[in-house]
């Protein structure tokens, strides 16, 4: 019954997928973005007070730029890398990891940072205290998960 239901609804998702691409990546993303923060208030940082606006926000970031710059950047790569499967696979994985990671960390953290009305000093501060520790967790989910598309 539930995997019914599961399968129902991927199909649904897929058929979205192909006709409307961009769009649904996009709501998708954003999606996976206020799911990651209600979990990081919840669990992770357990925040006393829950804040949507705070998920609101890193939905927002989700729509309006993570999904679209991956949605061109996948397709972007898709295209330019040739070989065995397991060669392109690990061609896409490199690019995605060494390429865009570090731009899309710095640029998730500056965006973060607009949301706070961060100066120029507390962004700077920001990008000093969190940008190494992202792309350090990036590191080790990061390739699993490129691997995984």
């Amino acid at each position: 019954m539930v995997s019914a239901v599961f399968n129902k609804a991927w199909s649904g998702y897929l058929r979205l997928l192909k006709k409307y691409p961009l769009q649904t990546q996009c709501i998708s993303t954003a999606i996976i973005m206020s799911s990651g923060d209600i979990i990081a208030q919840k669990i992770v940082e357990r925040q006393p007070t829950y804040s949507p606006s705070r998920t609101l926000k890193f939905g927002m970031i989700g729509m309006c730029f993570v999904g679209p710059t991956f949605h061109y950047w996948y397709n972007f790569i898709d295209r330019i890398y040739t070989g065995t499967k397991v060669v392109r696979s690990l061609k896409m994985v490199a690019s995605d990891q060494f390429l865009m990671a570090p731009c899309m960390v710095f640029s998730i953290i500056g965006l973060v940072g607009l949301t706070k009305n961060w100066s120029i000093d507390e962004a700077k501060t920001g990008l000093k205290d969190n940008y190494i520790r992202a792309m350090f967790m990036n590191i080790r989910v990061g390739p699993k998960f490129s691997a995984s598309l």
